[in-house]
């Protein structure tokens, strides 16, 4: 059946013509009369920080990654930037990035931290945003565990994520499993301060050399601060 070949098929289309953003789609999804500031958690060279620019006064992003941050500052002043990498099996990785025209780079500003160990005085936001990020941590559940004190109460915590979990990242007990075993351990975690409100699919490609691509579904889920 061609949806079980590729389901979402249109997103698929979308995704190999026109750049599209997972924050646009997000942002159709949330309700916040109020947009001041905005949380980019894991935002590597700054693609999604510059894009949530668009719905935020003032966005911050931050990364453990001291190379992705200098090149997202590059990328603030230049409007461009070849960012260079090791991947989880330090693998050289390297890209080009350039800024739509329409980037607004001012109001934003990047922080070093750990994602799973936020600083203190980062102060509270009306949207935290991570796309793809916990299965990247070596503790995903300490790290959603902080939303309850930097998601302002009527503020949204959203989260995209595929699961695909690596021992190299995420030790086997600290994994959030399958999706459906990881909803429940996230609803735990933030039900006591949070209501979940969205659950839909998000397509994405991702490079593996200069010759093919993968395609997949990640997930995103929506949660309301109370």
């Amino acid at each position: 059946m061609p949806d079980q070949i590729c389901p979402l098929p249109s997103g698929a289309m979308r995704l190999c013509g026109p750049m599209a953003s997972t924050v646009d789609e997000v942002m159709r999804h949330v309700d916040l009369p109020r947009r001041a500031r905005a949380l980019d958690l894991g935002c590597a060279v700054g693609g999604s920080t510059f894009r949530l620019r668009r719905y935020f006064s003032h966005v911050v992003g931050v990364d453990g990654s001291r190379s992705f941050l200098n090149a997202a500052r590059t990328l603030q002043r230049s409007r461009e930037v070849s960012a260079v990498w090791e991947d989880e099996k330090h693998a050289p990785r390297s890209c080009f990035v350039r800024l739509p025209a329409d980037a607004i780079v001012d109001g934003v500003e990047f922080r070093e931290a750990a994602v799973d160990d936020l600083p203190a005085g980062l102060g509270t936001f009306d949207l935290v945003f991570m796309e793809k990020v916990l299965e990247c941590l070596p503790d995903p559940e300490r790290c959603v565990r902080q939303m309850a004190d930097v998601v302002v109460p009527g503020g949204y915590f959203v989260h995209v994520s595929f699961y695909w979990w690596e021992p190299e990242l995420t030790a086997p007990d600290k994994q959030l499993g399958t999706p459906a075993q990881a909803l429940s351990r996230l609803e735990t975690v933030l039900a006591p301060h949070f209501t979940r409100e969205h659950r839909f699919k998000v397509p994405f490609l991702i490079e593996g050399d200069a010759t093919w691509f993968s395609y997949g579904v990640a997930e995103a889920l929506v949660w309301k601060r109370r």
